[in-house]
C-alpha cells in the first residue's frame, strides 16, 4: 500500500535519505493536488487541463520508480528534464497561462533542482527558464501585457536586467539556504560520531573496572563461572561439587545471599 510515509532506502547518509523522503512527499502531495486541479480545469473548460494532466502524470510516474528502485537520481533527472519542458510549454505554447504563474514555476523547478541535484545545475535550469520567459515577453505579444502597467515601453533593458538580477539573487539566496543546512547537518553527524567515540571509551573503562560474580548449578556453568572474578555453585550435584572444590557453595537462597555478600566484600578488599 503506497502511503505519505517513504519506504525504507538503499541510501546510508542522512543527506541522501533525507533527499528521497523529500522528494517521496512532494509526489504523495502534488499527485492529488494536481487531480483536483485537472478536475476543476475539465469543469470549467480550462484549456490549462492540459498541464494538470501532465504533472498527474510526471508524480505518479516518479512515484513509481522511487518505489521500485528506491534511488532518487533517475527521478530528479526526469523531473528537472520534464520540468524544463514544462516551463517552456506554458511560456510559449499555453495561450490562457499567466505570467505569473509562468514565473513561479521557473522558480519552483529552478529551486528543486538546486536541492536535488546541485546548486551549478539548478542556477542553469533557473536562467534557462527565466531567459525563456524574457525572450517571450520582449518579442511576444498578448500575454505579456496581461501584467498591469507592462507595456513594450517598460520592456526596456533594464527590466530585463531587474529580472536577471532577481533571479541571481534568487539563486544566491537558495545555495546560502542549502549550504547552512548542510553545514549544520555535516556538524550533526559530526557531533554524533564524537559521542560514539566517548561512548565505547566509556563503556571499554567501566568493562575492565567491572568485577564479575557467576553463579551456576551444573558442570556446564563451570567454564563460566572459571571465566569470572569469582564463582558460586547453588545447589549443584555432588560429583561437580567434589570437581571444582575452589567454588564455594550455597544449598539454599539465604546461603546463597551471605556466600554472594562475602565474595563482594573479598573483591572490593583485593582491588
Amino acid at each position: 500500500m503506497i502511503s505519505l510515509k517513504a519506504p525504507k532506502t538503499k541510501y546510508a547518509t542522512q543527506q541522501d535519505i533525507g533527499k528521497y523522503n523529500m522528494m517521496w512527499e512532494v509526489c504523495m502531495l502534488l499527485i492529488p493536488t494536481f487531480s483536483v486541479l485537472l478536475i476543476i480545469h475539465l469543469i470549467n473548460n480550462d484549456p490549462n487541463w492540459i498541464t494538470s494532466l501532465a504533472a498527474v502524470a510526471i508524480f505518479s510516474t516518479n512515484t513509481y520508480l522511487l518505489f521500485r528502485f528506491r534511488k532518487f537520481e533517475l527521478v530528479a533527472t526526469i523531473s528537472v528534464i520534464l520540468g524544463v519542458i514544462v516551463c517552456q510549454v506554458l511560456i510559449f505554447a499555453v495561450p490562457d497561462s499567466k505570467i505569473i504563474s509562468d514565473a513561479l514555476w521557473c522558480i519552483l523547478v529552478g529551486v528543486l533542482t538546486f536541492y536535488i541535484i546541485g546548486p551549478i545545475l539548478g542556477t542553469i535550469v533557473l536562467f534557462v527558464n527565466m531567459t525563456s520567459l524574457v525572450v517571450f515577453m520582449y518579442y511576444g505579444t498578448g500575454k505579456a501585457h496581461m501584467i498591469a502597467m507592462l507595456s513594450e515601453d517598460t520592456l526596456d533593458k533594464t527590466y530585463i536586467l531587474n529580472i536577471y538580477y532577481v533571479t541571481l539573487t534568487l539563486a544566491y539566496v537558495v545555495y546560502r539556504i542549502m549550504k547552512n543546512n548542510k553545514d549544520i547537518n555535516n556538524r550533526y553527524q559530526e557531533k554524533i560520531a564524537t559521542n560514539e567515540i566517548l561512548l565505547k571509551e566509556i563503556h571499554h573503562r567501566v568493562k575492565n573496572n567491572l568485577q564479575v560474580i557467576s553463579a551456576g548449578d551444573s558442570y556446564n556453568d563451570t567454564g563460566m563461572l572459571q571465566q569470572a572474578d569469582a564463582g558460586i555453585l547453588f545447589c549443584p550435584p555432588e560429583n561437580v561439587i567434589r570437581e571444582f572444590p575452589q567454588f564455594p557453595v550455597a544449598t539454599d537462597y539465604d546461603q546463597f545471599k551471605e556466600l554472594f555478600l562475602q565474595t563482594r566484600e573479598a573483591l572490593l578488599k583485593g582491588h
